[in-house]
């Protein structure tokens, strides 16, 4: 640029610090394998362990350097969000000497792990339940709940428990009351659990991220100032970048989502609008995925632009994650559950093949921080980062700067 007779050099802003985590894994523990013979995906216990994360974590080293593992206390559900229990891990997944044979074998092999922390909400059978910190309606109706949970098998307590709760709970669920964050006791609650599992664990996503106060999450959070934290938002996050560095890139996914292998400019201008409000200390912390455990399989959503897709978000700053059994290409649909079938191997997958390379890509030329500029040509994506300009095209990526010029068909 000119000016006064002078010129100047554009200067990009300085990229930001990155996590520790390059890429993630992401785990549902009940469904790393099938020893129940399971039939009701809703419901049923598939009986996967900790065990079998352990052997699916370890195989996915080739494509990422962290675990993302779904809840692992004891609670009333195989999924586990309704917690009975924050601080302890879940006879049926091995109990602690399993998940302490986890974290060992995840140590040795350089992988980092990041446990799904659920705080939004507990398991009605918790015992904080009723006479916690929670919004309770009516306190005799609560209380006539518990006891009903406490006694009753779990299948007639779900027959008699429709209508409206006499609680605050997680989207009208009765088995998830939720805790009342205006309430000092269920912030120093939340501290309690976070500074538990801190020296487990290498960092945490924050289920509900959404749902609790930026104040509430500055004091929960204050045992993990070191480690990699990331909460689940599924529009933009805005007023938490105070007090959570990173989270679930929903804006960007939904972006993939619409326009992905269909218009490649009104996908770049949305990739740029993501990118402009995401600060650009956050920016390598947000969490970029084509599917998890909340969403249709990726392979379903994408179809023949699944690969560029993984190609996209393997080369965007941030922290992308593959749900296990996306590298296999796994179908399913959120509404029936089979988008959590249990996990079938699939060691020669060439699309496992095609994330080892974009992962190797990814750590070589330090992809993930960022900033980042998309354009398109023509049916092109191009993307302009760390002095690298990386274009992405049906089945063709190509990254070059001044050292490398990489070439890949998938």
């Amino acid at each position: 640029m000119r000016g006064c007779g002078k010129t100047r050099r554009f200067r990009s802003p300085p990229a930001a610090a990155s996590p520790p985590v390059t890429a993630m894994y992401e785990v549902l523990r009940d469904r790393a394998a099938d020893r129940l013979g399971c039939r009701d995906l809703r419901r049923d216990f598939c009986g996967g362990t900790l065990k079998d994360v352990a052997a699916l974590a370890v195989g996915a080293l080739d494509f990422s350097d962290g675990l993302y593992l779904h809840p692992i206390y004891p609670a009333m559900s195989y999924h586990r969000y309704d917690v009975v229990n924050h601080m302890d891990v879940d006879e049926r997944l091995g109990g602690w000497t399993a998940f302490v044979a986890l974290r060992d074998a995840l140590r040795r092999a350089g992988m980092r792990l990041v446990l799904d922390v659920v705080l939004y909400h507990v398991g009605l059978r918790n015992p904080l339940f009723p006479e916690g910190p929670f919004i309770l309606k009516s306190p005799e109706l609560a209380r006539l709940v518990k006891e009903a949970a406490l006694r009753l098998p779990w299948s007639l307590f779900r027959e008699l428990t429709r209508g409206e709760p006499p609680y605050e709970t997680f989207l009208k669920v009765w088995a998830m009351p939720r805790l009342d964050y205006s309430r000092s006791e269920a912030v120093e609650y939340a501290r309690r659990v976070v500074e538990f599992w801190a020296p487990q664990v290498d960092g945490f996503r924050l289920d509900v991220a959404h749902g609790v106060s930026p104040e509430a999450w500055r004091e929960a959070l204050k045992p993990a100032s070191s480690h990699y934290v990331f909460g689940e938002h599924v529009g933009n996050p805005a007023p938490f970048y105070g007090a959570v560095r990173g989270f679930t890139a929903y804006v960007l996914y939904g972006a993939l989502k619409e326009w992905l292998g269909r218009d490649s400019a009104k996908l770049a201008e949305a990739i740029n609008r993501y990118v402009a409000l995401t600060p650009p200390a956050a920016l390598p912390y947000m969490n970029t995925f084509l599917e998890n455990h909340d969403l249709d399989r990726a392979a379903t959503v994408f179809g023949g632009a699944l690969q560029m897709g993984y190609a996209l978000i393997f080369s965007l700053p941030g922290v992308p994650s593959v749900y296990a059994g996306g590298e296999c290409g796994e179908e399913g649909k959120e509404a029936d559950h089979t988008n959590r079938r249990p996990y079938t191997p699939c060691p020669s997958s060439p699309l496992r093949q095609m994330l080892t390379q974009l992962y190797k890509f990814r750590r070589e030329l330090r992809l993930n921080r960022g900033p980042v500029w998309a354009e398109a040509r023509g049916p092109s994506l191009v993307l302009h980062q760390a002095g690298s300009e990386v274009v992405v095209e049906g089945r063709r990526l190509v990254i070059s700067n001044i050292h490398h010029n990489f070439e890949f068909l998938y």
